[in-house]
């Protein structure tokens, strides 16, 4: 290695007899294909006059090598709460395109109109994650100076790969029929009721 000082070079060299890890990584877990989450907000403003928010969020994804931006979770909107404790979800790492790819988790306030207030959003990695906790400050549209409030990913667990496929259909997408009809009978397969 050339050595310098005050920026004016020095003549020899630097020669390293043995070279020695700052950290063990032997140590270090192995990355999981998927992690289960515990998020929880804090200090959310209120969008409805004379009450708290209806809170709810929604994770975004890209793939690797893709600028566009993907819904992978919507998590259930907790009522009338500035600091709600969300219900635990998992997504897989290929999913979010890696450790170091953006990920965006926007907050809105839930309107029984179906017209949803948007709180703010943040972008984070899944390396920054996993060396959490952290609270993640919720920036509104345009202003980024202001806060909407907090955003908490308490705790991140990683899961065995037997868990963790097939993933959930996140809750947004879950369609439960009421009844099932059959249209047409065949000798292969027959309705038996249960």
């Amino acid at each position: 290695f050339p050595l310098a000082r005050s920026g004016k070079a020095l003549s020899g060299t630097l020669s390293l007899d043995s070279v020695r890890p700052i950290a063990d990584l032997s140590s270090m877990p192995p990355i999981s294909p998927a992690y289960m989450l515990q998020a929880s907000g804090r200090k959310i403003i209120s969008m409805d006059p004379g009450s708290k928010s209806d809170p709810f969020f929604i994770v975004f994804g890209k793939r690797q090598n893709s600028s566009e931006y993907r819904m992978l979770y919507r998590s259930e909107f907790i009522k009338d709460s500035d600091a709600p404790k969300w219900h635990p979800f998992q997504f897989n790492v290929a999913d979010v395109g890696g450790l170091d790819t953006e990920i965006r988790i926007e907050a809105w306030d839930s309107d029984p109109d179906g017209v949803h207030d948007f709180l703010g959003r943040f972008s984070v990695t899944l390396r920054d994650i996993l060396g959490g906790p952290f609270i993640y400050a919720l920036k509104p549209k345009g202003d980024t100076s202001k806060s909407a409030g907090g955003f908490m990913i308490e705790s991140c667990s990683p899961l065995p790969a037997a868990i963790a496929f097939p993933r959930p259909i996140p809750a947004a997408f879950r369609l439960q029929p009421k009844s099932f009809k059959l249209l047409k009978k065949s000798a292969k397969f027959a309705l038996t009721p249960g």
